[in-house]
């Protein structure tokens, strides 16, 4: 940050050379200040003068820059030096109008919008790759960050990186989302750092099946839940009627079945879950739909069993005893084929019978 003698400014332009590197780039110019980017550099640089000012307004001046600086080192502190665009267009900004300002109150205000701006952007946690054409951090939200230098190059590494992102956030739920962004920032830089753009797709596809996998996972615990919810309501009901409610005997009997078929559904479904196909596609109603039928036909699988054992057309042995009809309810209710197997066969040995006229 030096000051230039006269005439000033005439040596601040695209390609010159100043103390030794070249400009690349000139954010701003005025007649007494210029903000500008080195060759090679991300972040600006900035000269101005004092000629055309008067004792105060100098005086303003740089008291003002020295407050500024404060809050770029507080910048570079929070965001451990990693280049935040937003940050360093609101930097650029910042400056630009203090150079422009010619009152305390302007400045002030200025410093303070700056000063909030880099408070509301999530700091830096950590980096998981620098170059000099990429930077990946986490910041202190759990989200992964990047900036990559433009070019075609790098259009696959983004384009697949920020496909898989999206899928993340609409599927995941939050407590998953912190560590899966972990390992697709890993991901991303393995990608820029891969000089074979072809093989871009099998760098991320093992993200892409542990996204499955923990979106599989969440759908199956949610089905567990609500089976297991809908299974004990029933169960309690069941409990509720046979105790507090007076009624015949079948019909207490049929209450016990039907409870029981609930139990033996829901010990099937518990048995089976860890391999149950679930399909991320699925629309949630449908999960609640097919834990309600299961638990259903567990409940009907009962019945039926006890209608079978009243009219002696089989399981005879448990007619008229509860604690007999109890494991045969669970026994129905369990196994997906041993009622429809009696249907097949009840239906297969009725003889049918043609009518004449």
């Amino acid at each position: 940050m030096s000051e230039n003698p006269k005439p000033w400014g005439s040596n601040f332009v695209v390609g010159a050379d100043h103390n030794g590197q070249k400009i690349a780039q000139i954010y701003t110019k005025g007649v007494d200040y210029c903000i500008y980017r080195f060759e090679g550099h991300d972040g600006f640089r900035y000269s101005w003068s004092h000629v055309n000012k008067n004792k105060a307004n100098s005086e303003l001046l740089d008291r003002a820059i020295r407050r500024f600086e404060l809050l770029v080192n507080k910048a570079q502190k929070r965001f451990k030096r990693v280049h935040i665009d937003t940050i360093n267009s609101a930097e650029i900004s910042a400056l630009r109008s203090i150079f422009r300002a010619n009152y305390e109150s302007e400045i002030d205000q200025i410093l303070a919008d700056l000063d909030s701006e880099i408070n509301d952007t999530p700091a830096v946690a950590r980096t998981l790759g620098v170059s000099k054409d990429y930077c990946v951090w986490m910041n202190k939200e759990n989200n992964v960050s990047y900036r990559i230098r433009e070019g075609s190059e790098f259009e696959q590494v983004t384009a697949e990186y920020t496909r898989i992102k999206a899928l993340a956030h609409a599927l995941l739920p939050d407590k998953h989302l912190a560590p899966f962004y972990t390992r697709l920032g890993a991901a991303l830089v393995v990608a820029c750092k891969n000089k074979d753009r072809q093989n871009v797709a099998d760098i991320f596809s093992p993200l892409e099946s542990l996204l499955n996998e923990l979106v599989q996972n969440e759908l199956r615990t949610k089905l567990i839940l609500i089976t297991v919810a809908l299974s004990a309501i029933l169960i309690g009901v069941g409990l509720l009627v046979f105790y507090n409610i007076a009624m015949p005997n079948f019909l207490k009997l049929g209450t016990v079945a039907a409870t029981a078929g609930v139990a033996g559904a829901l010990i099937s479904f518990l048995e089976r879950s860890k391999k149950a196909d679930i399909r991320i596609n699925d629309l949630p109603v449908l999960t609640i739909l097919g834990s309600t039928c299961r638990v259903g036909l567990g409940a009907l699988f009962g019945v039926i069993a006890f209608s079978a054992t009243e009219i002696g057309l089989a399981f005879s042995v448990f007619k008229g005893n509860s604690y007999g009809l109890l494991l045969l309810g669970v026994a129905a209710g369990f196994s997906e084929r041993l009622i429809p197997d009696m249907l097949i066969s009840i239906a297969k040995d009725t003889p049918s019978k043609e009518s004449t006229v």
